[in-house]
Formats: structure tokens, C-alpha cells, sequence
């Protein structure tokens, strides 16, 4: 049932292709290959821009959490160290502390160790902020610069930009599929493999397997054809005439 279930799986990812290259031999007719090479590299650089706006946020939050752990571990490390000095002021009187003087030192020495691998991936999530913030100011330097080169002579009607924002829409849409069918069919497979080992292994496997897990929908890609002069973006690259 599982062999099944992957071929059936295959045989839809081999349609999500199929279906792209007709809807992209579409807009390629629509567009023209010229006026969608052209733009490629703003809808690129604003691709890059728009995923390393994500990295920043994601590596900011992580940096904030380490950030704030490795505050609070410094503050226990304080006490605990307060902690010693007292235990040691006692014994010097004659007080009888080593046992808690003993467990108070190896608590100390762990929570040590935990700071020093909180301050690790403290740094290491800064400087991933670092690179992705880079990366991001990056692209949008490199897409406004694009802006700021051909927009003053771009129209309404001959924005290449807001014409192929639509294909470009479709086609990361489309991408994203492909990646999603893509992780779905590695998942599979490596049940699949599973159970044949277990099946070599003589180890009962059940029959009961199946996709209820995942949950795919399939968009047709050529829904936006409607739609391919329509602009809803702020940024209107210029057409030069085709």
C-alpha cells in the first residue's frame, strides 16, 4: 500500500510539472521571452530581499532568546558564587559546610559550562543576524538600483515589471510546490525503505500506512493569466520598448 501510495505521489509531481510547463509556455506567449529575461533580475534581487527579510527576523528572535538566557544564567551564576563566599565565611568560623560547599561548587562548575554554550550559540545567532541582515541590504540596494535606472521611463501600460509580476508570482508559488511534493516524496521513500528493512528483518509491519499526514493542494498556475496586466506593487519598473 505504501508503493502505492508513492507512485501515485510521483505520478502527481510529474503532473505539477507538466502543468507549469504549459502555463509557462502561456505567459512566455502573453509576455514574451525578452520582457520576462529583462525583469528577472528585479524579480530576483526582490526574491532575495523578501527571504533575507525572514532570515533577519527569525535570526533576530533567535539572538533575543540566547541573548536573554544567557542573562538569566549569569544572575544564577552571581548568587551561586554569593552562595560560596557565605559558605566560606561559615567554614572559616568552624561551621561544618562542606558537603553543601562540595555540591555548590559542582552546581557552579555546570552552570558554568551552560553559559559557555549559551554564549556560543549567542554568537553564533548574531552573527548569522549579521550575514542575513548584510545579504538583505544587499538585494534591495540592488533592486532599487534597478528602480532608479529605467523607472523614469516606465508607464501604466508598459510597466515590464507590474506586467510580469504575475509570472513571477506563479513561478515562486510553483517552486515552493515542487519543494513541498519534493520533501513529501524523500519522506515516503524513507518509510518505504523502513518497512522493506523490517520486511528483510522479519519484523511484522502494518498495513494500516498511509498519507492522511499530508495534506497537498494542488493549484493550477495558470489561474493568474487573468491578471497579467494588473499591478498592486509600489515599485513600477520602466518597459522600454519591446
Amino acid at each position: 500500500r505504501l508503493l502505492q501510495q508513492l507512485n501515485v505521489e510521483e505520478r502527481n509531481h510529474v503532473i505539477t510539472l507538466e502543468r507549469w510547463a504549459a502555463a509557462a509556455s502561456r505567459w512566455e506567449e502573453l509576455l514574451t521571452v525578452r520582457r520576462i529575461a529583462k525583469v528577472t533580475p528585479y524579480f530576483d534581487a526582490e526574491f532575495r530581499m523578501q527571504t533575507g527579510r525572514k532570515l533577519v527576523q527569525e535570526s533576530c528572535a533567535l539572538y533575543a532568546k540566547y541573548l536573554a538566557a544567557h542573562e538569566d544564567q549569569a544572575a544564577g551564576i552571581q548568587a551561586q558564587e554569593m552562595k560560596l563566599e557565605a559558605l566560606g565565611r561559615i567554614r572559616s568560623e568552624g561551621g561544618q559546610v562542606d558537603d553543601i560547599h562540595s555540591q555548590t561548587c559542582a552546581k557552579l562548575g555546570d552552570m558554568l559550562v551552560t553559559l559557555r554554550a549559551t554564549e556560543d550559540s549567542r554568537d553564533k545567532a548574531h552573527a548569522e543576524y549579521e550575514a542575513a541582515l548584510a545579504a538583505c541590504l544587499d538585494a534591495r540596494a540592488e533592486r532599487d538600483e534597478i528602480l532608479k535606472e529605467h523607472h523614469w521611463a516606465c508607464t501604466d501600460d508598459t510597466c515590464s515589471i507590474a506586467r510580469c509580476r504575475p509570472y513571477f508570482k506563479a513561478k515562486r508559488e510553483h517552486e515552493s510546490r515542487l519543494a513541498e511534493e519534493g520533501r513529501m516524496l524523500e519522506c515516503l521513500r524513507a518509510r518505504l525503505e523502513d518497512v522493506l528493512k523490517d520486511v528483510a528483518g522479519g519484523r511484522h509491519v502494518s498495513s494500516a500506512t498511509t498519507l492522511d499526514d499530508y495534506d497537498l493542494r494542488m493549484v493550477d498556475a495558470c489561474e493568474d493569466l487573468d491578471s497579467a496586466t494588473v499591478c498592486d506593487d509600489d515599485y513600477l519598473t520602466a518597459d522600454e520598448a519591446d
